[in-house]
């Protein structure tokens, strides 16, 4: 019997995936974006209204409506301006366990919430509490009635269907989501693998992963949603750093190919992205040829992609050794503004 590519990967649940120390895709992103500056919160949760997006097209895709259930509450999501959704998340995140509803607060309690986050602090302090208490208090108590759920709204949740069903219904993607029509193929999803580099542990969870055993070929696949239209992905590509997850995706799961007796001999092929916009529900595959790549390079107007491996040893560098600066800056002496520039 053909050996099965889920007994070589990382069998973990998701939640031991994220608290693990391994360094990943994200981490090297948001480094590679946003510097030095931002190495105190590099490994706070990243969140938002696309990640949550993308996550719900992925799990109704790849691991069914019952996980999709489990994870997220549809419903009529009060609107809310940015402050008062603050207030309503952190009234709850510090009253939950005490409080089912936000009206049960006491005045003092809501009133230091309010202060935290700098709501109306010139008004009267009874105005701020009614009016806390009249705009907020729908909102907490769905987020007491969701739980650990994440709360998505009804026109999300229809447009998360209306990604799955063109995915699946496309000519391009239909076969990446179908039963394979021949029993040497199979589909992997949710994969989760451990690797290193030069003694730095990385690891990854992939979408997907076809393996056809028969040819002794596998392809890794990651889907990707987006506002904008599916033909404008590249620019998403170099937007997001993805040319950093293709490479270091590729490179741990053929890591972990090599250690293999019966993989070790399987062809890896280019990483693929699955595109889908919710906007236009034209769903195309894009593949990155360069996926093998151990150098930076260049595209279009001189946009320069810095190789995973030059940023994962110098996060490794100050994650370690945790220097007041920079490489290449001089705390005694000065620095040439031309060179840094």
């Amino acid at each position: 019997m053909n050996k099965n590519l889920y007994n070589i990967s990382w069998q973990v649940k998701e939640t031991t995936y994220r608290e693990d120390k391994a360094l990943s895709y994200s981490n090297l992103s948001t480094f590679n974006r946003e510097g030095f500056s931002k190495l105190d919160s590099l490994f706070d949760p990243i969140s938002g209204p696309s990640l949550t997006f993308g996550s719900m097209v992925d799990i109704l895709l790849t691991e069914g409506l019952d996980v999709y259930n489990d994870t997220f509450m549809v419903a009529e999501i009060p609107v809310l301006t940015a402050s008062r959704l603050d207030i309503a998340e952190e009234l709850f995140n510090t009253y939950k366990d005490q409080h089912k509803l936000l009206e049960s607060i006491g005045k003092e309690s809501i009133l230091a919430i309010a202060d935290k986050v700098n709501f109306q602090t010139n008004w009267n302090n009874n105005t701020r509490v009614k009016k806390i208490i009249e705009e907020c208090s729908d909102y907490y108590n769905l987020m007491v009635q969701a739980k650990d759920k994440i709360i998505v709204s009804r026109e999300d949740h229809q447009a998360a269907i209306d990604c799955v069903q063109a995915l699946r219904n496309s000519k391009a993607t239909s076969h990446f989501f179908t039963p394979p029509l021949f029993s040497n193929i199979e589909n992997f999803y949710q994969l989760k693998f451990l690797g290193k580099y030069e003694d730095i542990e990385v690891k990854c969870m992939l979408d997907l992963c076809v393996v056809d055993h028969e040819n002794k070929i596998i392809v890794p696949v990651d889907i990707k949603t987006t506002f904008y239209p599916e033909a404008e992905f590249p620019k998403a590509f170099l937007k997001w750093n993805y040319w950093i997850q293709a490479q270091l995706y590729w490179y741990i799961l053929r890591q972990n190919l090599d250690n293999d007796p019966y993989f070790k001999d399987f062809e890896l092929k280019d990483f693929t992205f699955l595109v889908v916009s919710r906007n236009h529900l034209n769903p195309l595959v894009w593949q990155y040829p360069d996926t093998k790549a151990e150098v930076d390079l260049e595209y279009g107007d001189n946009f320069k992609c810095r190789n995973w491996r030059k940023i994962l040893k110098e996060l490794h560098y100050y994650l370690t050794e945790k220097p007041k600066f920079p490489i290449g800056i001089k705390e005694e002496g000065s620095n040439n503004i031309i060179e840094h520039l």
